[in-house]
């Protein structure tokens, strides 16, 4: 998710400041169908996959149960990325003391991941020991090492640094006057597995908007308004996750033209397209919120306050957040919070400073 600004500002007087000009802005949705996974290190033009013995002597490094699990994740990681199913294996766990070594886990893996070769574009390796034989074929370090080899040419192959993911734009919102439109953005996956985007539209003063996407790769969709005016500026810091209802729920930050008044303010979804809903103020001073919803199925939601440096809590009473409580947890280390819910069910919020503590 991104946005793009098709002009530039002639001035900027601080981080929110607003600047009187024209010009064509759009957001859009960037979806992607492939990625990096995690295990896969990029350095410059140097890309890097570790395994567990990075270095296999034959008849002194035994076959562990690691090595095979790690193949097995890189293969099936490749196989979905390029369009295929995950293979299943042999003893589908293995377990390190327990499970034997088997030509079959060797073989298997050659053919998955000649498969997810050939999908990807290119030609399926070869190998030592073409044919491994139960019972007859021992398993060898360079089995072990030309599928680790084979991997790691796979993953230079499509995910080397400077490549860029596939995928496909869809221009979400645009306008020929807007300030901003998508200066601000966040996303979440509504009950129907279709995208839902809140974000800044900084026409008239500035909007809180959410674009619904009619299907999963949002190439159609709905735009709404939900908080607009031109004396307010609504939504130039926004956090969104679907409630507990599959409603969405946006808690942003808004503003008057009186800089001072400042709102955290939570916009709560009548329905899954937010054709309707309700709005309030949980406090008059707080900006960065963070969303999340708590075990009891109500928003709670950590932000910086009024005076740019507490960090405060505001928990909802229920689902509607008609009711709730405002709390301050430190004076000095609310900047740019965000907030989880802990396997206890208790809020667990990372954040950071400005300022030295005294």
């Amino acid at each position: 998710m991104r946005s793009v600004e098709a002009c530039h500002p002639r001035v900027r007087e601080g981080m929110n400041a607003h600047v009187a000009r024209t010009c064509v802005a759009v957001i859009f949705l960037l979806a992607c169908v492939s990625t990096p996974r995690i295990g896969m290190v990029t350095l410059g033009a140097q890309t890097s996959v570790s395994f567990t013995d990075s270095t296999l002597a034959a008849g002194t490094t035994q076959v562990k149960a690691a090595h095979i699990a790690e193949l097995r994740w890189w293969v099936n990681t490749f196989r979905v990325d390029c369009g295929l199913s995950a293979s299943t294996f042999t003893d589908a766990t293995v377990t390190a003391g327990s499970t034997t070594a088997k030509a079959a886990h060797i073989t298997e893996l050659r053919t998955a991941l000649g498969q997810a070769y050939v999908a990807c574009g290119a030609s399926a390796p070869t190998y030592t020991d073409a044919t491994l034989t139960a019972g007859i074929t021992s398993i060898k370090a360079i089995h072990i090492q030309e599928l680790r080899a084979a991997v790691t040419a796979l993953v230079s192959g499509r995910w080397t640094a400077g490549s860029t993911p596939s995928g496909t734009s869809y221009t979400l919102d645009a306008t020929a006057a807007g300030i901003y439109i998508g200066h601000t953005t966040a996303i979440a996956i509504g009950s129907d597995n279709n995208p839902v985007i809140a974000y800044y539209d900084g026409e008239d003063g500035g909007d809180l908007k959410v674009y619904v996407c009619a299907n999963t790769s949002c190439s159609s969709g709905t735009a709404r308004s939900l908080d607009s005016g031109s004396d307010v500026v609504a939504g130039n810091q926004i956090s969104m996750v679907i409630g507990s209802d599959n409603n969405p729920v946006i808690a942003y930050h808004a503003y008057p033209t009186v800089r001072e008044d400042e709102d955290l303010k939570l916009y709560l979804c009548a329905d899954t397209s937010c054709s309707s809903g309700s709005r309030m103020t949980l406090d008059a001073g707080g900006r960065f919120p963070a969303l999340a919803i708590g075990s009891d199925n109500n928003p709670i939601i950590s932000y910086t306050g009024g005076d740019w440096a507490s960090l405060k809590l505001a928990v909802c009473a229920n689902a509607s957040c008609t009711s709730g409580l405002v709390k301050t947890l430190d004076s000095i280390l609310g900047v740019h919070s965000s907030i989880a819910i802990g396997s206890d069910n208790n809020p667990v919020i990372a954040t950071s400073t400005t300022r030295a503590a005294t």
